[in-house]
């Protein structure tokens, strides 16, 4: 039993016109008849024994490759990795029953009249479901690996697959990846008066606007994966002497212990929904909270952020600040520590991975970044 039995020629056609007719005929088509059969194809080939994992995935966070091997190991399907194949397998089927210039050359000769055409571009697409070889014309999409950012491609060989890296210059076999470490960063804190928030906002957000990373904010310092949001802060740090630590679409609180400060979760997961985090224990003070939607907490000492916002331009940036604050004060907290240098400490899972007794932080909390003076 191939594929052309979950997907016969007429149904084929049928998704042909629907392709011609386009709107919302095509997406109607696709979950109706050609998700199923991609589905019903792959379990039975799963029955099978014919099906093969991907390799490759610790350390790493490739959705499509995750998702393939949980539908082997478990036999269920994401919408995401249903849509993820149907992109891959459909792609230039529907151009080649119109126009023929990509079929197969055992198909091309036979693609003489329109009808011919559309029956061997069906041909061509149960062709590849049948052998499940991406090297015969499949679509690969290139996707960032969240984890790491390097680019990958899932393979397959005969539905094998195959998780594949770039290195440079071509695609490699890729391999586990060693667990992202725990990073720190050091800004200088002149003034001893920090502003947290997730942004700040001054006329239209001239304080972020002078930050230009150039390539790197597209490549390694991407906040599209772990790696590049730890290159980004990073990078953040070094050239512009801020912080700027990516969190979730979250809301935070923070917390003092002299001139030590813990950013950790606004509401307790172990809790009511909606209640508030307590601090740590009574050497802790909560000194306020804000929402994350740049998915960011920034840190910046006063002094610093006046003289960005006069280097973007803005006039009178010490007034600017602060009625900004005034205006922001739910969504801003000021606070004072010695003047000095300061240490932040962060990285993906960190609330997992945090020495809190080092720290002197107890269970509980579920911190983003914990930050101490070292001068």
């Amino acid at each position: 039993m191939g594929f052309a039995d979950h997907y016969p020629l007429a149904a084929f056609e049928a998704g042909y016109r629907a392709s011609i007719l386009g709107g919302p005929e095509v997406a109607t088509h696709q979950e109706a008849v050609f998700f199923p059969a991609v589905e019903a194809h792959l379990l039975q080939l799963r029955g099978e024994g014919r099906l093969g994992m991907a390799s490759g995935l610790a350390g790493r966070d490739v959705w499509s490759a995750t998702a393939w091997n949980e539908m082997i190991a478990v036999g269920t399907f994401s919408p995401w990795l249903t849509s993820f194949l149907t992109e891959m397998a459909l792609h230039g089927s529907h151009y080649n029953a119109e126009h023929g210039s990509l079929l197969s050359p055992e198909n091309r000769e036979a693609a003489i009249s329109p009808h011919k055409r559309v029956e061997a571009a069906w041909k061509d697409l149960c062709t590849l479901m049948d052998t499940g070889t991406t090297e015969n014309r499949f679509r690969l999409e290139t996707l960032e690996d969240g984890l790491t950012g390097e680019r990958c491609q899932l393979a397959f060989d005969n539905w094998h697959a195959k998780l594949l890296r770039w290195n440079g210059s071509a695609f490699e076999q890729a391999q586990d990846a060693d667990a992202i470490p725990l990073a720190t960063v050091e800004i200088d804190c002149p003034s001893g008066e920090l502003v947290l928030c997730d942004a700040i906002t001054v006329c239209d957000g001239a304080f972020h606007d002078i930050v230009d990373l150039g390539d790197r904010r597209y490549t390694t310092a991407s906040l599209n994966s772990a790696q590049g949001a730890l290159n980004y802060t990073t990078a953040v740090a070094a050239d512009y002497g801020f912080a700027e630590i990516a969190t979730s679409n979250t809301s935070v609180s923070v917390h003092q212990r002299g001139d030590c400060l813990l950013v950790s979760e606004m509401f307790s997961h172990d809790c009511l929904e909606g209640t508030v985090a307590q601090a740590p224990d009574n050497r802790w003070v909560q000194r306020g909270g804000f929402t994350c939607d740049r998915w960011m907490t920034t840190i910046v000492d006063r002094q610093v952020a006046v003289a960005l916002l006069t280097r973007s331009g803005v006039a009178d940036a010490a007034s600017s600040l602060d009625a900004w604050i005034g205006d922001e004060m739910d969504e801003v907290v000021t606070l004072s520590v010695t003047p000095g240098r300061y240490r932040v400490h962060f990285g993906p899972t960190f609330s997992e991975r945090f020495d809190r007794f080092s720290a002197g932080v107890p269970e509980g909390p579920e911190p983003w970044l914990f930050m101490e003076r070292v001068a």
